[in-house]
C-alpha cells in the first residue's frame, strides 16, 4: 500500500538531492547574504496541474571582472528541459552553504572566480521520488580544481558527505553511508563518483523510507560541476541519470 511523504520528509529528500549546493530544512525563512542572489521566478506545472514557480540561486561574484565565468557556470547547470517529460522544478531550497564549503580544504574563499546552482527538480510517482540538482564552481586556478575533486577521493571528504546527509531530527533518524565508486567515471578531464544507500525512520513508528544517492563531480580544466540525485522508496532510472550526466559532459566540452 503506498504512503505519502509528510511534508517535513519531503523537504529533507529535497536537501538530500542539493546535497553538494547547500540547502535547509528550516520552516523560516532566511536572510540571504551579500553574495548570494535569485534570478526571476520561473513558472512550471506544480503538483494537480497548477502553476508554480521556482528560481536558481547562484553566488555571485564580487569581482565584476568574474561575470563571464558566472554567465559560463549558469549556462553549465541542468534546466528543467533536460529532463524527460514528468519531471518538475522543486520549490526553490534555501541556499546556504553546501557539502563543498563544509568539507573541502581548498582555499575557496581566495580561488572562486563563480558559482552557480540548479533548481532542484522531482519525478514522483507514488510512493516514490526521483530527485536530481547540479552545481558548478569555477576557480581562478586549475591546480586548485584538481586538488577539489582529489578530495572527493579521501575518507575524510566521503565521511564528512556521508554525516550531512545522515541528519536526525525530532521527527525521524538517517541511517546510511557513502562510499566511492570502484571505477571512475569517464567524463570531463576526470571525475569521481559517490553512492549510498540510507534509511530514514519516522519517529512516530509510521514505515521506513529508502533513500539512495549518487553524488558525481566532473572537472574540465578550472571547472568542476557536481551531480546529485537521489531516489527514494524506488531504484534509479539509469537511462536518465546517464543522459543527464552526457549533457553536463557536452557542455563543459563545447
Amino acid at each position: 500500500m503506498s504512503h505519502r511523504l509528510p511534508r517535513r520528509l519531503t523537504a529533507l529528500l529535497a536537501c538530500s538531492a542539493l546535497i553538494l549546493a547547500g540547502c535547509s530544512d528550516d520552516d523560516d525563512d532566511g536572510t540571504a547574504d551579500q553574495t548570494t542572489t535569485t534570478t526571476p521566478a520561473v513558472a512550471t506545472t506544480g503538483e494537480g496541474g497548477g502553476p508554480s514557480t521556482s528560481a536558481s540561486t547562484t553566488t555571485r561574484p564580487v569581482d565584476p571582472a568574474s561575470e563571464a565565468a558566472m554567465e559560463r557556470a549558469e549556462s553549465l547547470n541542468l534546466n528543467i528541459d533536460d529532463f524527460p517529460s514528468g519531471w518538475q522544478n522543486l520549490p526553490q531550497a534555501e541556499a546556504e552553504v553546501g557539502v563543498v564549503e563544509l568539507c573541502s580544504k581548498v582555499d575557496l574563499e581566495t580561488h572562486r572566480l563563480a558559482q552557480a546552482r540548479s533548481d532542484a527538480f522531482s519525478f514522483t510517482i507514488e510512493p516514490g521520488i526521483l530527485q536530481a540538482s547540479s552545481a558548478v564552481l569555477i576557480v581562478d586556478d586549475e591546480a586548485a580544481a584538481v586538488d577539489l575533486v582529489e578530495e572527493f577521493r579521501t575518507d575524510a571528504f566521503v565521511q564528512c558527505a556521508t554525516d550531512i546527509l545522515s541528519r536526525n531530527t525530532d521527527t525521524y533518524t538517517v541511517t546510511g553511508s557513502l562510499s566511492r565508486a570502484d571505477t571512475d567515471p569517464d567524463l570531463g578531464d576526470e571525475a569521481v563518483a559517490l553512492s549510498g544507500d540510507f534509511t530514514i525512520t519516522p519517529t512516530d513508528d509510521s514505515p521506513a523510507h529508502t533513500l539512495s544517492a549518487v553524488v558525481v563531480a566532473i572537472r574540465k580544466g578550472d571547472t568542476v560541476v557536481t551531480f546529485n540525485t537521489t531516489a527514494s522508496d524506488r531504484a534509479f532510472e539509469e537511462e536518465t541519470t546517464r543522459g543527464l550526466l552526457t549533457v553536463l559532459d557536452e557542455r563543459l566540452e563545447a
